[in-house]
């Protein structure tokens, strides 16, 4: 989670084209392919199911920090996002954790839905004790489902391009089949043994014209 939080803060203040690729190609070529699949799958708008409101986490956040709801109030429209400011006025991590981004989804994010209401929010208190803020803006952000990375896909695909040294149109192709959040994913889209690659890659069309009304589709009738 650690690694994501940073990209996710990178890429959302970066402008230029060739600086997001860059903080893509960094990342995926550093973290595992079922990190990367996940990263991936976030980008395309894979989100996980919402499990909590927004207004709820802000309740959380109140009850934990002992502020009047008024002072959140005011934080939020300083910082205008309630996510973030709840990052921000939650105590420093006490546990700590290095796990990983597929590591939180799998095992903390995706079970809150099934959690009852007093579960959920003990599970998402305990959460905020191993993050810190940028982690817990990202936390907050996929439990409320409003986690959007502001990443053309022709920029993802450059950038998994550069990972693997294949075309950046032959990755596109793939990235347009179904997602998994898999190792297997992220392995078969750089791989660059697979059988006939090449036929991914577009060919121009050829040029066309319209059938006048003496024309016919069928050969033995036309000219």
């Amino acid at each position: 989670m650690r690694h994501f939080s940073r990209l996710f803060g990178e890429l959302d203040e970066a402008t230029a084209a060739n600086v997001q690729v860059d903080l893509l190609r960094d990342y995926l070529g550093r973290v595992s392919p079922k990190d990367a699949a996940w990263c991936i799958g976030l980008i395309i708008g894979h989100r996980p199911r919402r499990s909590a409101l927004a207004k709820q986490l802000a309740q959380w956040c109140i009850e934990a920090t002992q502020i009047p709801p008024w002072l959140l109030e005011e934080s939020r429209r300083e910082v205008g996002d309630l996510g973030e400011t709840i990052a921000l006025l939650l105590p420093a991590a006490t546990v700590p954790t290095e796990a990983s981004l597929s590591e939180w989804i799998e095992t903390r994010i995706l079970p809150l839905v099934e959690l009852g209401q007093p579960e959920r929010k003990n599970s998402i208190l305990a959460s905020w004790q191993e993050l810190n803020a940028p982690q817990r803006v990202v936390f907050n952000k996929l439990v409320t489902g409003s986690l959007k990375m502001r990443v053309a896909e022709k920029l993802l695909a450059t950038a998994i391009a550069s990972v693997c040294g294949l075309p950046a149109e032959v990755i596109a192709s793939r990235l347009s089949e179904p997602w998994h959040a898999s190792e297997s994913y992220f392995q078969l889209l750089i791989e660059k043994e697979v059988a006939n690659a090449d036929i991914c890659r577009p060919y121009p069309f050829c040029q066309f014209r319209s059938l006048t009304s003496e024309e016919s589709l069928h050969p033995e009738r036309g000219s």
